[in-house]
C-alpha cells in the first residue's frame, strides 16, 4: 500500500516554477531577434505618422527595419535580460522562503520587492530606449543612460502614458476577474489596435518630451515637428540628429 513512495513533496511546486520560468524567459530572450523586426518597422511607421508625414506602410515598415532593427533589438534584449534575471531571483527567493527563519524571510521579501522594482524600471526604460532609438542616433550605453534619465525626469507622466499605451494588454490580464465578455473585447482590441495604439500613444508623448527637453538644445533638430503653426504652415522635417 502506498507503493511507490513519492518522497517529500515540500518545495517541489516552487522548484518547478523556477525551472519552468527559467526556460520560458530564456526562450523569450531568443524570440526577441524576431520580435525586433516588428518593433523596428512599426515604431518607424508610427513615428512618421506622429510627424504627420505621408507614409507607405509596406515600404516604410521595411525601411524602419533597416534603420532601427539594431536599436529595437538592443531595447528588447535589455528588458528580457532584466526580466529573466529578476524573475529567476524572485522564484529562487520564493523557493528559499520554505523553512527560512524570520530574519531570512525579511531579507528574501526585500529581495523580491527589489527585483520587481528593477523589472518596472526596466520596462519604463525600454519604452524610452525604443522612442529615443527611432528618433536619434546614439550608442547602447548612451541609450541606457538617456532612457534612465527620461524615466526619472518624467516619472509620473511616463507611468500614466505607459499605462495608457498598454491598456489593451491590461484588459487581457483582467479576463479571469471580469469573465468572457471582457476576454472577447480585449481580444478584439489586441488584434485590431493594441500594438499601433501603444506605439502611437507612447511616441506622441515622447515627441512632446523631446521638444521640451532635447531638441531646443540640439543642433540640427527641429522643434514642433508635425505641429502646425498659427499661420497654417508646418514645421519642416530635418534628418535624424546625433545626440551626444
Amino acid at each position: 500500500m502506498g507503493y511507490p513512495c513519492p518522497g517529500p513533496l515540500l518545495g517541489i511546486a516552487e522548484w518547478n516554477i523556477v525551472m519552468t520560468e527559467l526556460l520560458l524567459y530564456g526562450m523569450l530572450l531568443i524570440s526577441m531577434f524576431i520580435a525586433a523586426i516588428g518593433i523596428a518597422g512599426g515604431m518607424y511607421v508610427i513615428r512618421n505618422m506622429v510627424w504627420t508625414e505621408g507614409i507607405f506602410v509596406g515600404s516604410d515598415f521595411w525601411r524602419g527595419v533597416k534603420l532601427n532593427y539594431k536599436n529595437a533589438l538592443q531595447a528588447a534584449l535589455f528588458f528580457c535580460t532584466v526580466l529573466l534575471l529578476c524573475k529567476t531571483m524572485i522564484n529562487l527567493a520564493n523557493f528559499s522562503l520554505i523553512g527560512a527563519g524570520k530574519t531570512q524571510r525579511v531579507l528574501l521579501k526585500i529581495s523580491i520587492g527589489t527585483s520587481w522594482t528593477l523589472i518596472f524600471m526596466a520596462a519604463l526604460m525600454t519604452f524610452w530606449m525604443i522612442a529615443l532609438g527611432v528618433n536619434y542616433k546614439m550608442n547602447f550605453l548612451l541609450l541606457i543612460r538617456n532612457s534612465f534619465l527620461m524615466s526619472i525626469g518624467t516619472f509620473p507622466q511616463s507611468i500614466f502614458f505607459g499605462a495608457l499605451a498598454i491598456l489593451p494588454f491590461l484588459l487581457m490580464a483582467l479576463i479571469n476577474v471580469l469573465g468572457m465578455l471582457i476576454l472577447l473585447i480585449a481580444l478584439l482590441l489586441v488584434i485590431l489596435f493594441a500594438f499601433s495604439w501603444a506605439f502611437l500613444l507612447w511616441l506622441d508623448f515622447a515627441q512632446w518630451v523631446f521638444d521640451k527637453y532635447i531638441n531646443p538644445k540640439l543642433s540640427g533638430a527641429k522643434v514642433g515637428r508635425g505641429i502646425y503653426n498659427k499661420d497654417g504652415t508646418k514645421e519642416e522635417n530635418a534628418s535624424d540628429a546625433n545626440l551626444e
